[in-house]
């Protein structure tokens, strides 16, 4: 450290800190330079100082004042390319230990399944859940590829749930519905079943249905009689 004690102003202005214009300090910024008129990445005004361009590097000190950054809302799962929700915004972390997977809610466990997704209040991924999606209170998509949309709801193998409780047991079927059970392999269950284009499906027979655009395996009707085209 040097001092200006019994220097000359001729031989150390170079050194000194000063204002663009050579003027005091007002309201309105002012760049500053040192004495050989070497712009500095500062600006002056009365009661401010700020950084116009640049980098400002704090590496080392310690910053009193500024307010404190929010922690964030998801945070990266214990796997590779995994999402959890950050552990203080719930009661029971968040679990998401599986490649690919997304674990966000309180309790929501993907376990160590690949590419899963366990969104709500105590999804799980419990028994073997590559692939599959769990969203809702207490949703359980346990195993490959199978899809739990709703409150309660459970799938078996490639299978889907959609509604309140509804249950999908058996490999590839579908549930939907408030508490419907699909007890039957590759099969849809529902409760009731309501074709609101009924009136342009009113064929005579497969010849009629299929001039009318219905496919092979599609569904008509005569004159209110349901019938599929098989020919």
């Amino acid at each position: 450290m040097s001092t200006l004690t019994n220097t000359k102003i001729k031989d150390t202005y170079p050194g000194l800190i000063k204002t663009a214009d050579n003027l005091g300090i007002t309201a309105t910024p002012k760049d500053l330079q040192d004495g050989l008129g070497n712009a500095i990445n500062m600006q002056v005004l009365t009661g401010q100082i700020n950084f116009p361009s640049g980098t400002v590097d704090f590496t080392g000190s310690t910053v009193n004042g500024l307010p404190i950054p929010e922690a964030p809302g998801l945070v990266a799962g214990t796997a590779a390319n995994s999402i959890k929700s950050a552990d203080f915004l719930t009661t029971t972390p968040a679990a998401s230990n599986g490649a690919g997977s997304i674990a966000i809610g309180n309790g929501a466990d993907t376990d160590t399944f690949t590419s899963a997704i366990a969104i709500g209040n105590g999804a799980t991924i419990s028994s073997f859940g590559n692939d599959a999606i769990a969203i809702g209170n207490g949703a359980d998509a346990a195993y490959n590829g199978s899809i739990a949309i709703g409150k309660g709801t459970y799938t078996n193998s490639n299978a889907i749930a959609i509604g309140r409780n509804a249950v999908a047991n058996p490999s590839g079927a579908v549930a939907l519905g408030d508490n419907v059970t699909a007890a039957t392999i590759n099969t849809v269950t529902i409760k009731k079943l309501q074709m609101l284009d009924y009136a342009t499906l009113n064929y005579a027979d497969d010849a009629a249905a299929a001039t009318g655009g219905i496919p092979l395996g599609g569904v008509y009707h005569t004159d209110g009689v349901l019938k599929i085209r098989i020919a």
